[in-house]
């Protein structure tokens, strides 16, 4: 039966430990074997090797061959220097002499291989290294541009200061011309003012002056013209000339008391009765007719009724007093759905006044009772 050493794949998946075994060489790689002759674990850090070197040095020597991957790994723990010395006949001294300076070589000729962690934190490190470089050079950057703004600033504000220097030696001597010539406009100013304030004064007492004389004429005309001819009148009756002169005092005061009555009547005559008169007729004529039909309870019907009684707008509604619109209503025949007439002026108080809120409120309220 042919012996070989080699690796059987044990572990989990993704994370393999391999056990060296000595099996026959017809058996899978996977399947029985012989001798289990030590563990290698590739992915630990650093990758661990346990052997059992008098066993394997045993099966050696009995003839069983290793795999290539078995041999290069004896090769590097010194198992098949050992074998070597020992075929040669070398004493235990030498051979553990040799394995050692062996092995003292080799890990100093090896290349350091690096663990996961280590390799992440030299990363790390580079990367801080990098990003501390690029803060301090903008850093500079910020330092430098900031320096010039300053400069800027500076030189902006020496400009403006030598601006306003010169700006104020300019007025400083000018000041003296144009102060006179300012003095003279404000004194023809004044006398300007002063004229058309005399001006106005006059015209008002010329008014005020020709508008008594007016009147005067106005309220002794009548007292002239109709005074005297009833007083003739007076006289010339026969009833006068009975009449005692107590009576003839008492027409006298009682014609003194109605002069004025015709004065006042006169004076106020022109214009103060005429304006009141003419402007509620401009504003009849202008007032537009508002859509009655907003009012809760007024339909096409009622609208077009109370529109024949001259009721066009809210605020004619709103004057309207209740009896008056309860005749208007029974003499029509016609019967409202939600008998609310009593509310149709408060109704059209809240349109004419444009309180829609007023008005939802009030006819929540009005729903409700």
């Amino acid at each position: 039966m042919a012996v070989k050493l080699r690796l059987r794949r044990m572990g989990r998946k993704k994370l393999p430990i391999y056990a060296l075994v000595a099996a026959d060489a017809r058996s899978p790689r996977d399947g029985r074997y012989i001798e289990d002759l030590g563990r290698y674990e590739p992915l630990s850090e650093p990758a661990t090797v346990r052997l059992k070197e008098d066993r394997i040095l045993y099966w050696l020597g009995e003839g069983a061959q290793p795999s290539h991957t078995v041999r290069n790994l004896l090769s590097g723990q010194g198992v098949m220097l050992r074998l070597h010395l020992l075929r040669k006949g070398k004493t235990e001294e030498e051979i553990e002499q040799a394995v050692t300076a062996f092995l003292a070589h080799r890990a100093e000729n090896r290349p350091v291989k690096k663990s996961k962690a280590e390799l992440r934190a030299e990363r790390l490190e580079k990367e801080r290294a990098v990003a501390a470089e690029k803060a301090a050079e903008m850093a500079k950057k910020r330092a430098e541009r900031e320096a010039e703004l300053e400069k800027q600033r500076q030189e902006d504000e020496d400009a403006q200061r030598a601006e306003r220097a010169a700006a104020d030696a300019d007025v400083t001597a000018e000041a003296p011309a144009e102060g006179g010539d300012e003095a003279t406009v404000e004194e023809e100013a004044g006398i300007e003012e002063v004229a058309e304030e005399a001006a106005s004064e006059a015209t008002a007492e010329d008014v005020v002056e020709e508008a008594p004389e007016g009147e005067a004429e106005v309220v002794e005309e009548p007292v002239a013209e109709e005074a005297p001819e009833e007083d003739a009148e007076v006289v010339e009756e026969p009833e006068a000339e009975e009449a005692p002169e107590e009576e003839a005092e008492v027409a006298e005061e009682r014609e003194a008391e109605e002069a004025p009555e015709e004065e006042s009547e006169v004076v106020e005559d022109p214009e103060a009765e005429e304006a009141p008169a003419e402007e509620p007729v401009a504003a009849e004529t202008t007032a537009e007719p508002d859509k009655l039909t907003k009012i809760l309870g007024i339909g096409p019907k009622f609208s077009a009724l109370l529109n024949e009684h001259d009721i066009t707008t809210f605020a004619q509604l709103t004057s309207l007093e209740l009896e008056s619109l309860r005749t208007i209503v029974d003499e029509s025949g016609l019967s409202t759905a939600t008998a609310n007439e009593e509310s149709w002026a408060q109704q059209a108080a809240f349109l004419a006044a444009d309180d829609k809120d007023g008005l939802k409120a009030f006819i929540v309220e009005l729903k409700k009772g």
